[in-house]
This record gives C-alpha cells, sequence and structure tokens, in this order.
C-alpha cells in the first residue's frame, strides 16, 4: 500500500511539475537581430494567407535564424560601409545581399532579399505592412510566390532587411 501511495505522490508531484511549460518554451516576444519573431511571422503570413490585390493566397513560411543572421549581417556590414553605393543589396566591394546566407553555410538558395528604411526603433508590424502595401509588383510576386518556404528579417540601425528562400 506504501508503494501505491508513493507511486500516486510521485505522479501527483510530476504532473503539477509540466504543467504550463508549453507558455514557457515559447516566449512571446523572442527577439532575434532585432525583430520580433513572433510578431514578424505573423505579420508576414497573414497577408500570405489572405491573399493581397492580384496575388492568391499561398501557404505561410516558417521563421529561419540563418536568413535572419545573414539579413543583420547584412544590414550591419552596409552600415559600416563608408563606400556604399546607392544600391541597398550591394556592399562597395561587389558582395550582394544573397551572398550572405552561404557564407553562414546557409543548406538552401537565399533567392529574394527586400530592403526597408525605418528608425531602428520602428514597430516590426509597421515595417512589414509597408512593404505589402509597396506597388513594386516584383516584390509582391516574391513576397507572395507560393514556393516560398522560409524567410527572415534583420535589422541594424534604421535598416531592414527580409530574405526569402524556397
Amino acid at each position: 500500500m506504501k508503494n501505491l501511495k508513493t507511486i500516486a505522490l510521485a505522479f501527483l508531484i510530476f504532473f503539477a511539475t509540466s504543467c504550463n511549460k508549453d507558455d514557457e518554451a515559447t516566449p512571446k516576444d523572442k527577439i532575434i537581430n532585432g525583430v520580433n519573431v513572433n510578431s514578424a511571422t505573423e505579420t508576414f503570413n497573414s497577408f500570405r494567407t489572405k491573399g493581397i490585390s492580384g496575388f492568391p493566397s499561398v501557404a505561410p513560411v516558417t521563421w529561419n535564424d540563418t536568413l535572419s543572421n545573414a539579413a543583420y549581417n547584412f544590414a550591419k556590414a552596409k552600415t559600416e560601409d563608408i563606400n556604399t553605393p546607392s544600391n541597398p543589396y550591394t556592399l562597395s566591394n561587389g558582395q550582394l545581399i544573397l551572398d550572405f546566407p552561404s557564407i553562414l553555410n546557409y543548406s538552401r538558395s537565399a533567392n529574394f532579399a527586400f530592403f526597408y528604411a525605418y528608425p531602428a526603433n520602428a514597430d516590426v508590424t509597421t515595417v512589414i505592412n509597408a512593404g505589402f502595401a509597396t506597388n513594386e509588383q516584383i516584390a509582391l510576386s516574391k513576397f507572395m510566390n507560393s514556393s516560398a518556404r522560409q524567410f527572415g528579417m534583420g535589422q541594424f540601425g534604421d535598416k531592414w532587411y527580409i530574405m526569402m528562400s524556397n
């Protein structure tokens, strides 16, 4: 009988301590490279899953830390490049933003990057909303590309970049 009580007590302790672990495992404000990941993912996918004018709904994309790191590293390099060209996707040494994921051993091919000029303290939702409000049809077609599977975003100073991959 003592063993049964001990087992029951152990089970109750285990059950009580395991409750609410899910809330702790997924923080509401995971910040990576200046970007609130949850807000960025929710906002970006709200457009993709509902569709936008001229583009039908498509499957959501998942966040990728490596793409975020690449976007952040490029934004930082662009800020520190004293001879930076006016093209927001190129450094003065000729290096392109889409080269940065492979430097981080990203196994896929990043195929699209988008630049935003917003203050460092801007809300990520505002920044992404502005991207989907653009009149640039090429950008919108990339944002709504049905073969896109992953995205990442990084911010350094007033430079915000999104990178996407199939």
